[in-house]
């Protein structure tokens, strides 16, 4: 039997019912009474959203699950509150999607020119080296990676492949909006290399306790080198 729906209303005066129900439940309606994906109407609002009997719509996104009565009642529900923002630590930041390992050559090299330095393919190591003495000291080289930080995740996930002859991986954050580059290294293992990026770029922004170099050698093999090439 359905719980009762919540209602809620909106700014015109109307108001619309909808029904939050647990995440067991939402899985199990969405396996049996699914009739398709909403993905055209919906993705782009942080959502999963599936049609299922009765007109009625089962969704979720990172905060809820929910069943509303029809695609109209949802649409209005998500007028009301088009403010999402989802907290993945690429969300606003990869404007390429799905197609940013195909961009990554483009978005090293608009970086490198930013910083006038003339490297040619493979990046290796010592770009990485070259950087980070560049950077070093400067009042504002965090305000720089923070602006180019889809242009360090391509570079220092190109410096990764070529030391670990592995592949770009690619994927769809549960958030629905974000799509999350990674790699994926030759012994099969997943790196998720951007979240040391993240926390070195935007939360710690310091070069105390870490760089551009040694976030590369925390997600290769070689241990070794963090001692040779540590900035101080």
């Amino acid at each position: 039997m359905w719980k009762k729906y919540d209602r809620i209303t909106l700014s015109n005066g109307e108001f619309i019912r909808f029904e939050l129900i647990k995440k067991n439940e939402y899985e199990f309606l969405k396996e049996t009474e699914s009739l398709g994906e909403l993905t055209q109407e919906f993705s782009k609002k942080g959502l999963f959203a599936f049609q299922i009997n009765n007109q009625r719509i089962l969704c979720k996104n990172i905060d809820y699950h929910a069943i509303f009565r029809s695609k109209s009642d949802l649409s209005c529900f998500l007028e009301e509150n088009n403010n999402f923002q989802s907290e993945h630590i690429l969300f606003n930041r990869n404007p390429y999607e799905e197609k940013f390992p195909q961009k990554t050559e483009e978005l090293i090299k608009e970086f490198l020119k930013s910083m006038e330095i003339d490297y040619k393919p493979p990046y290796t190591n010592q770009l990485l080296k070259l950087l980070d003495s560049k950077l070093y000291g400067l009042e504002n080289a965090f305000e720089i990676l923070d602006d180019f930080f889809l242009n360090i995740v391509a570079l220092v996930g190109e410096v990764i492949l070529w030391k670990e002859n592995g592949v770009w991986g690619i994927e769809l954050d549960d958030d629905r909006m974000t799509w999350y580059p990674f790699i994926i290294k030759s012994n099969g293992k997943r790196s998720d290399f951007t979240i040391s990026l993240a926390e070195f770029i935007l939360c710690d922004q310091s070069y105390d306790d870490c760089s551009l170099l040694d976030v590369y050698i925390m997600e290769s093999y070689d241990k070794s080198l963090k001692n040779e090439f540590r900035l101080k």
